[in-house]
């Protein structure tokens, strides 16, 4: 916990009444969901590579995220493998900062009193256990299209925000994701991250889940959903596995805990990927990488490789 927060945060916990909660892995109710870029499923935390915020806006140039779930130590450049359809080659890579990360979280005030003080216990510790430098806001759900604040390194701001939150009104998970995307500064090396709660269930057109996809990978947005819905939020679910993150189910009241630090190891894999290829503009991506536990890959096909603009957060 960032020492800056300790007073706030046990002051905005103390109310809550409810005991510690564990900080381990998801358990077995807590189903966390995600996607290869156009490759086939995996879970958060398990054996396969998330590959996302691929730029070819500087093509022969090309760069892209990948998350690598539990590596057991830093990777360096020659544990990795860029295959650019039968061409082969080791990136230039670099871990992620925790001095860029951006993070907008989008609560849901309407699960109930007791799920809701167990979202806030969860979420306060979420906030707090970030790593010196991140940057956080949170979305209230009761005044969408307005963000309470800017997105600021102590992280005792978004903790008031989200334990004071009041069972009063619906949460509308479109209007709070279009809120949390609108929080982020520009610059090439922000990792944008989104933390959305979807509370009960919600459609999404295929017209609005087009452009959130369009908006999140233009802006280089990871999105991450906690899903306590009664019967799921697969349109939420797909956009969250679609842009490197997970959608993470809550069935029971350690889910809000467990899948809050799926999160958190999620954001500590994180390494850029920069190689050049002078060929035509890619079909495909696949890129290895090899850990003490064995190789893991991924592949991002054409439908994903097209030009991202994460400097600006929209496209030219």
């Amino acid at each position: 916990m960032r020492a800056g927060a300790r007073v706030a945060a046990g002051a905005a916990l103390a109310g809550l009444g409810v005991c510690a909660l564990s900080l381990g892995v998801p358990g077995p109710s807590a189903v966390a969901v995600g996607h290869l870029a156009g490759g086939p499923g995996t879970r958060a935390g398990g054996a396969a590579l998330a590959i996302f915020r691929v730029d070819v806006s500087k093509y022969p140039r090309i760069g892209l995220v990948v998350t690598v779930p539990g590596a057991p130590q830093v990777l360096r450049g020659h544990d990795f493998t860029v295959t650019v359809d039968n061409r082969t080659s080791h990136p230039s890579v670099r871990r992620l900062s925790r001095h860029d990360l951006e993070l907008a979280l989008a609560p849901a005030a309407d699960v109930g009193p007791a799920a809701l003080r167990l979202e806030q216990a969860a979420a306060a510790r979420f906030l707090t256990g970030l790593p010196t430098g991140a940057q956080t806001t949170t979305v209230d759900p009761a005044t969408p299209g307005i963000l309470p604040g800017r997105l600021t390194g102590d992280p005792a701001p978004s903790v008031m925000e989200t334990t004071s939150l009041t069972r009063t009104t619906p949460s509308v998970a479109a209007a709070s994701l279009a809120t949390a995307l609108s929080a982020f500064t520009s610059g090439p090396r922000v990792r944008r991250t989104v933390v959305l709660v979807v509370s009960r269930n919600q459609s999404l057109t295929r017209t609005a889940a087009a452009g959130f996809r369009q908006r999140l990978a233009a802006s280089g947005t990871a999105l991450y959903v906690l899903d306590a819905t009664p019967g799921g939020a697969p349109g939420y679910d797909a956009l969250a596995a679609g842009s490197g993150g997970f959608a993470g189910r809550i069935h029971a009241p350690a889910d809000w805990s467990s899948v809050f630090s799926a999160i958190t190891r999620s954001l500590s894999e994180q390494y850029y990927l920069r190689f050049t290829d002078i060929r035509r503009l890619p079909g495909r991506v696949t890129v290895a990488v090899r850990t003490a536990t064995g190789t893991v890959r991924g592949t991002g096909r054409r439908s994903r490789l097209r030009p991202a603009c994460p400097a600006t957060g929209t496209c030219r």
